[in-house]
């Protein structure tokens, strides 16, 4: 859930009854990301900012309902953490990762058991900070799963 503040920090308020989530990217002085985490019919794309929260926009159109997003470590080659999100990309429902602040995204896995459910209930996701590729996912009340993307 997302809490705000309006006296000093002496008192915590929630914003909204949604799984909401902002986090900051290391060594990138004023980037964070906002994920609404709503639902699968509502419209809620992964905000971005780089004025450290000044000013907000998509950070990518085709991700149209993003319900949790992490990071992790930058991949070989990339000059920004690996951003993973769970959610909608270009009409798909699944796991994605971009290696460029989220200007492109790679299907990493699908939603899996068709019919089962379990990836239905992530209630988080993020990147592994030493090993490349891997993701964690809580999924459930009590449930932890991983991966290791290896394209």
């Amino acid at each position: 859930m997302l809490f705000r503040s309006i006296d000093t920090n002496r008192s915590f308020a929630v914003v909204n009854g949604v799984r909401a989530k902002i986090f900051g990217i290391p060594g990138q002085k004023g980037h964070f990301y906002l994920c609404q985490g709503s639902g699968w019919t509502t419209p809620a794309p992964l905000w971005k900012s780089v004025d450290g929260g000044v000013t907000w926009a998509s950070a990518n159109p085709n991700l149209t309902c993003v319900l949790m997003a992490g990071w992790g470590k930058t991949v070989a080659g990339a000059s920004y953490p690996t951003l993973y999100v769970y959610g909608t990309c270009q009409g798909t429902k699944g796991f994605f990762r971009s290696t460029d602040a989220g200007a492109t995204w790679d299907k990493i896995a699908g939603q899996y058991l068709a019919n089962n459910y379990i990836f239905d209930n992530v209630k988080d996701i993020d990147g592994d900070k030493t090993t490349e590729g891997k993701v964690y996912m809580i999924l459930g009340k009590n449930s932890l799963a991983y991966g290791v993307y290896k394209p």
